[in-house]
């Protein structure tokens, strides 16, 4: 289990993901024997952990959550071990993948206090990397902002360059609500370490915030350049969550480009991805841009589904809508609004109920 963990964090090889495929029924095995066997239960929460960080590079989060919930429930205690500590980190970000985000909020301060207990500075850098993803997600990112820099920080001061390229582009993140320049800058020299250290995994997921960034910035060629690029070693690496990122953010620059053949296509593969990981607020954002296809489609009482849905979806996680969505979508509403109005109005006068204005 620690082998393949390590291997799909390095690279998301092929190679690690068949070997934990391979693996799965005795891993499932090794889980269920350290659960029920008294003298091996100590070594429960280490094991679990790394199975639990596999299933979350793997894209397996539901089967993820449930060990990891199972094996903090077995072992109980709130001790500030790093075993401890290691494991709800794990288990936290598997909350957050799937939009549990106030679960997931209490789970990373649970273990950003065991980190300090045990004054461990590389657990306390990632704690608060975690936090302040969830921070992100609520809109709150000045907030997060500060987290970030105090993650990527820390990073240097230790000199891990994995972490500090995660931090970096974490922070491109919530730069992207505040200084695009700054966003893009951040994303850019977090590529470069991803690059420097051949990890593919990370270097696909990179390349969809500079995806993101293209767009925001006006360039629809750069954008579908970077998504297509990012897609296309997800689908070699076999990431679903990489692949439904980059399908969504694709399909959204195609929509913007009229071409809605192949943006359905694009869009499509997102939803249903993400349907399957979990990921609800990856179904969220491809409601929101099946929406907008829908209304470029001239179907606008099915755009006006799919944004009821996704307003819903949104505030059932108390997930917040980034300004530049919110800018994106305020004209799609106008004219659905005032699609809807026609299509209202034709109805009242076939039915007799209104006059006919011409």
């Amino acid at each position: 289990a620690t082998e393949i963990e390590q291997a799909l964090r390095a690279t998301g090889g092929v190679e690690a993901r068949t070997s934990f495929d391979l693996d799965l029924d005795n891993i499932r095995a090794g889980v269920a024997y350290r659960s029920e066997a008294p003298v091996v239960a100590q070594r429960l929460l280490p094991f679990a952990t790394m199975v639990g960080r596999a299933h979350d590079i793997q894209g397996t989060w539901h089967e993820g959550r449930r060990v990891m919930q199972a094996a903090l429930a077995l072992v109980g205690g709130a001790d500030a071990t790093f075993e401890r500590g290691a494991a709800l980190a794990a288990y936290g970000n598997l909350l957050f993948n799937q939009g549990d985000y106030e679960e997931a909020e209490r789970v990373q301060r649970a273990c950003l206090d065991v980190q300090r207990a045990l004054g461990s500075q590389s657990g306390i850098m990632s704690a608060l990397g975690n936090i302040a993803n969830v921070l992100t997600e609520r809109g709150e990112w000045r907030e997060a902002r500060v987290l970030y820099e105090e993650n990527l920080r820390i990073a240097r001061e230790l000199g891990q360059r994995w972490p500090e390229g995660a931090a970096l582009v974490n922070l491109s993140t919530v730069q992207m609500h505040l200084d695009l320049a700054e966003a893009e800058q951040s994303a850019l020299a977090g590529l470069e370490i991803f690059e420097s250290l051949s990890a593919r995994w990370a270097i696909a997921h990179t390349k969809v915030n500079l995806a993101l960034i293209a767009v925001l910035r006006g360039d629809l060629t750069r954008s579908e350049d970077w998504a297509r690029e990012s897609l296309a070693i997800s689908e070699e690496l076999g990431d679903r969550h990489g692949q439904a990122l980059a399908q969504g953010q694709l399909g959204r620059v195609l929509v913007a480009r009229g071409l809605l053949a192949e943006a359905k296509a694009s869009l499509g593969c997102a939803y249903h991805l993400n349907r399957e990981l979990g990921d609800q607020p990856g179904v969220i954002n491809a409601y929101e841009s099946l929406a907008l296809l829908a209304l470029e489609a001239a179907e606008p009482e099915l755009s006006a589904r799919l944004l009821a849905a996704a307003d819903g979806l949104r505030e059932e996680l108390r997930i917040a809508r980034p300004d530049y969505h919110a800018k994106e979508l305020m004209p799609a509403r106008e004219r659905l609004a005032a699609a809807l109005g026609e299509i209202e109005g034709r109805d009242a006068r076939e039915s007799g109920d209104a006059p006919d204005r011409g």
